[in-house]
């Protein structure tokens, strides 16, 4: 059975196997598309995973290259595409009696299978030094018998096929970043979560002048939630010379009020507005670009236009990984 939704996903000691032999060693879980959360190795829950036959888990994903020929020989490479990931997950299914595993196979197929249907699930994967990573996926192919449907058996094989179309891993919980606007008197020290060299809040235009690290192995890209009020806001990533502006007036025909929110997703673009409303036209796109994370070191400024009491900016978001 699936664990309840919300149940802490956390490195476990033991399921060395059905002789009780324990072991220091990494762990999995399904979570579908509803949250229900199911253990993949736990030989209690009835299934588990056959280690020897899991693949995908590592820099594998195939990469696309754009080539140009070049005269005298050969190519250049002009644009290089990661493209999906494939996860094979071997499990063994059992049960005492026949009803016992029959209502075990359909349960986790299920659970499985409606990603079809709602949406992808995510494979979550925790390592012993309490690391853990997560990649979203649909089920595509596995749950097939053997031909034994009929036939009384208490055991199965299924080789799950897993479809990623991100194929990167990333982090369970999102590092967060927030800059709130203080008014007059004295800047006051503020320190945000997963920040390097956090500075203090500034009392101007500016929110401030920040150095995100991203851990991951790659790009990532952030979402932004901005509260009023504000004229404008422009965010800039100094380390590659993008930035993106919000010009609030070109939806609302007034400034951003005291308390109003607007979130933006980088990838793919999504800007919405107070009540929920489409805000594409609030950004020049000519001059703007919604900016994405390097791996490592990013030195970024927050600035805003007429802030005042209340005024916030807050940047979310994943490590992305090669690896689980």
């Amino acid at each position: 059975m699936p664990l309840p939704v919300g149940a802490p996903i956390a490195p476990q000691q033991g399921g060395g196997g059905p002789i009780g032999i324990t072991f220091d060693v990494p762990k999995a879980w399904w979570v579908d598309p509803k949250g229900g959360v199911w253990p993949l190795m736990d030989t209690t829950a009835g299934w588990w995973t056959i280690d020897a036959g899991v693949k995908g888990m590592d820099a594998v994903a195939p990469v696309v290259f754009t080539n140009d020929n070049v005269p005298r020989g050969g190519t250049q490479v002009r644009w290089i595409q990661p493209d999906a990931r494939t996860i094979t997950w071997p499990l063994r299914v059992e049960g005492r009696t026949h009803a016992t595993f029959k209502k075990r196979w359909r349960d986790l197929a299920r659970a499985f299978t409606s990603t079809r249907r709602l949406g992808p699930g995510q494979l979550l994967v925790s390592r012993p030094d309490g690391s853990a990573r997560q990649i979203d996926a649909y089920y595509q192919e596995g749950f097939e018998e053997a031909g034994i449907a009929l036939g009384g058996r208490n055991f199965e094989h299924p080789v799950l096929t897993l479809y990623c179309p991100d194929p990167y891993w990333q982090d369970l919980y999102p590092t967060e970043v927030e800059r709130h606007y203080v008014g007059a008197g004295a800047p006051i020290p503020y320190q945000g979560n997963g920040t390097v060299g956090f500075p203090f809040v500034s009392t101007s235009l500016v929110l401030g002048d920040t150095i995100i690290d991203n851990p991951g192995d790659v790009e990532t890209w952030p979402e932004w939630t901005i509260t009023g009020p504000a004229s404008g806001i422009t965010v800039t990533n100094n380390t590659t010379g993008i930035s993106w502006s919000l010009d609030p007036s070109a939806v609302l025909s007034r400034d951003l009020a005291a308390g109003e929110v607007i979130t933006i997703k980088g990838n793919p673009p999504q800007i919405s507005g107070p009540t929920g409303a489409v805000w594409e036209a609030a950004i020049d796109w000519t001059t703007s670009d919604l900016w994405w994370l390097e791996p490592g070191f990013n030195d970024v400024t927050l600035s805003v236009s007429e802030p005042g009491a209340g005024t916030s900016i807050l940047m979310s978001f994943y490590g992305r990984y090669e690896t689980a």
